[in-house]
């Protein structure tokens, strides 16, 4: 899956044995739920390298997982799943470490890439972090957005007939219920 390009850092590798750390907080999980850590990755305009190894590690640096990726030209996004054996109910700290695969760096490369939007949610699955986005008709008694967790408080957003967007905290009862919102130039 591509993405476009978000806030970004270029990383650079001035030795063989470099690497960055990139500190995450996984959120606290019962067993049998899962968190996932998302980041977009590509190769960097010059000093490019072909391949990296992203290794997530425990405070202590233990692996728990790893992999190496090659050929990214374009923003690719990439997910990697957390689901502990035993659950744990406050957040831990974990490093996302970013090095050069061992099998493309020379010793005389000065080796960069980027990395971008990284993230971290619990959840059933893992989320596409790109636009808010609404398959339905936008209607106030239709498919529109709702922000909530459905039991108890919800914010409704629709487009009214005049196409103006409406905002309202609880269920719409007519086309122009809630609030229109306005857009300064």
């Amino acid at each position: 899956m591509r993405h476009a390009a978000g806030p970004a850092s270029e990383i650079f590798f001035a030795t063989s044995g470099s690497s960055v750390n990139y500190p995450v907080t996984i959120p606290a999980l019962r067993q049998g739920q899962s968190a996932f850590i998302s980041f977009d990755i590509r190769e960097a305009d010059a000093d490019k390298i072909d391949a990296v190894t992203v290794t997530l590690q425990g405070a202590g640096g233990e692996v728990h997982w790893q992999r190496t990726y090659k050929g990214y030209e374009s923003w690719d996004r990439h997910t990697i799943p957390f689901s502990p054996v035993a659950g744990f109910y406050k957040p831990i700290a974990m490093n996302l470490v970013f090095s050069p695969s061992a099998l493309d760096y020379k010793d005389d490369d000065n080796c960069r890439i980027r990395i971008g939007r990284l993230r971290v949610h619990a959840g059933k699955n893992p989320v596409d972090i790109g636009h808010l986005r609404s398959t339905g008709d936008m209607t106030w008694n239709g498919s529109h957005i709702v922000f909530g967790n459905g039991m108890t408080r919800e914010v409704h957003i629709w487009l009214d007939g005049s196409g103006a967007l409406r905002v309202k905290p609880g269920r719409p009862t007519t086309d122009t219920d809630g609030r229109a919102l306005q857009f300064a130039p």
